[in-house]
């Protein structure tokens, strides 16, 4: 709270939470903020309001760590496919079923629509740094052969459905973005060009 309300008062235009998570049993760190349900909603309220009060505007980063969920925090990570990350760190993820990509893409919508409850100002999807949204645009650690893996359309489509899951529970005048890689740097991974088509 102190630390926003002091960014808050510097004059930035907008803050962004950093990585809140949709899913208690899946995080990125062991401090990390979740906006798994409104069981912190009165917390979230009392940061908007803190980090807000001189005019910032705060937007809720959110995010799924997939495969890089550390051993120490996760015994069953899940990602695209079962495509490891290289570090004994991480455990070997597994995919997700279909039941529970449609679980997720409805907790990021959740967790927008939490954002606005919380009178913050926007919801900004995590879809870079490796974390879930990026491993499904990825062709390297997407391997899927059914609707959600292979073309770009069908890598794309886990994240264009968060958005549309956002946008109907938030309505058409919350503002809503995405943090993208504008590619992986790896031979045969995702491209800039990829992620030109993606955003637009």
């Amino acid at each position: 709270f102190n630390l926003y309300e002091r960014w808050g008062k510097g004059g930035a235009g907008i803050l962004f939470t950093g990585n809140v998570m949709v899913d208690k049993d899946h995080l990125v760190n062991a401090n990390v903020m979740i906006a798994e349900n409104e069981e912190f909603l009165d917390s979230y309220t009392t940061l908007a309001e803190k980090a807000q009060a001189q005019g910032t505007h705060l937007w809720m980063q959110i995010n799924h760590p997939g495969r890089q969920s550390p051993s120490y925090l996760d015994k069953a990570p899940v990602s695209a496919s079962n495509v490891g990350m290289p570090s004994k760190l991480y455990l070997q993820p597994r995919p997700l079923e279909e039941g529970e990509i449609l679980d997720l893409i409805e907790r990021y919508g959740n967790a927008a629509l939490l954002a606005k409850k919380a009178g913050m100002k926007g919801a900004q999807i995590h879809g870079a740094h490796g974390y879930l949204v990026s491993q499904f645009l990825s062709p390297l650690t997407n391997l899927r052969t059914d609707k959600w893996g292979g073309s770009l359309e069908n890598r794309a489509r886990f994240v264009l459905e968060i958005y549309r899951s956002m946008r109907k529970k938030c309505g058409p005048d919350f503002p809503l973005g995405i943090k993208i890689n504008s590619a992986d740097f790896q031979r045969g991974a995702f491209t800039e060009e990829e992620s030109m088509e993606v955003i637009s």
